[in-house]
């Protein structure tokens, strides 16, 4: 009969821990079960806000322009996104923008001496007066002009010369591009070409361009510098040889010591005869 008694117990007993482990077992899985719905339902705080995404960097070159790219950005869902795109860094001053409340943006490059980084911002909005903020680089490149020559300022010295007589024929060539390059310079005399020379310039440089000829025919030559045109003339010269212009100086000479010396002793002959009177 004891025996009996303390069957039952056992039974009671090992029923009861059952049910215990039964209702922890459903409580734990209740618990992971609402934690992993929250865990689904729940936004982070990320998705509580917008995100602004400026693109770049860009890279254009100057006095041309680009569309920016705001596209990426992002605001929550359900809510609406509003672009607004300013220029926040321009030593130029002279960069701009179109359309600046609209994703694609055009940006107008200035003209830049040399390659220069300007920055803007983009600011996205959801809305519920929550923002963000994105800032892009754009490298306006500046573009270099080839070689520009500028052939100017002929002169011909002497214009008039004798047979055979040097004349000088000069002119000035400027390099007003952004590269260095070289410049064939041909020299006509009378439609024929004379001389030819070639000059190598850098950028803003300029240089003295220097020819030499001489005729022995008595005539006007035509010269011509590239596109530049003149003339210089050969004749038979008027002016005595070095010889006979000494020769004149020194008979010049004699005439005025003579003549100074006769006034001079005349003066004192009249100053003694004056005195032989008195």
């Amino acid at each position: 009969m004891e025996t009996c008694k303390n069957r039952k117990k056992l039974a009671a007993c090992l029923s009861i821990l059952f049910v215990a482990n039964m209702l922890v077992l459903s409580v734990q899985v209740s618990a992971e079960s609402l934690e992993g719905k929250a865990e689904v339902t729940e936004p982070s705080d990320l998705e509580n806000f917008p995100s602004a995404e400026a693109g770049g960097p860009y890279t254009v070159k100057e006095n041309e322009s680009i569309r920016l790219d705001g596209t990426e950005s992002e605001a929550p869902v359900g809510d609406s996104i509003g672009y607004s795109w300013e220029i926040t860094k321009d030593l130029t001053g002279e960069a701009s923008l179109v359309d600046r409340d609209t994703p694609r943006p055009t940006f107008h490059a200035p003209a830049v001496d040399f390659d220069r980084e300007i920055v803007v911002t983009l600011t996205v909005s959801d809305g519920r007066e929550v923002t963000d903020e994105d800032e892009a680089s754009v490298i306006v490149k500046e573009v270099l002009k080839p070689a520009d020559f500028d052939l100017i300022d002929l002169g011909i010295t002497p214009e008039k010369v004798s047979p055979n007589e040097i004349v000088n024929i000069t002119a000035n060539l400027v390099n007003t591009g952004d590269k260095t390059d070289n410049y064939r310079i041909d020299l006509f005399i009378e439609n024929e070409l004379e001389e030819t020379n070639t000059y190598t310039l850098n950028p803003d440089q300029s240089v003295l361009v220097q020819f030499e000829t001489s005729r022995e025919n008595e005539k006007t030559y035509d010269v011509r510098l590239n596109d530049l045109e003149g003339s210089f003339t050969v004749e038979e010269s008027l002016t005595p040889y070095p010889f006979l212009i000494a020769v004149i100086l020194f008979l010049a000479a004699g005439v005025i010591i003579v003549v100074f010396w006769w006034f001079v002793k005349a003066r004192i002959g009249r100053r003694r005869k004056g005195g032989a009177s008195r």
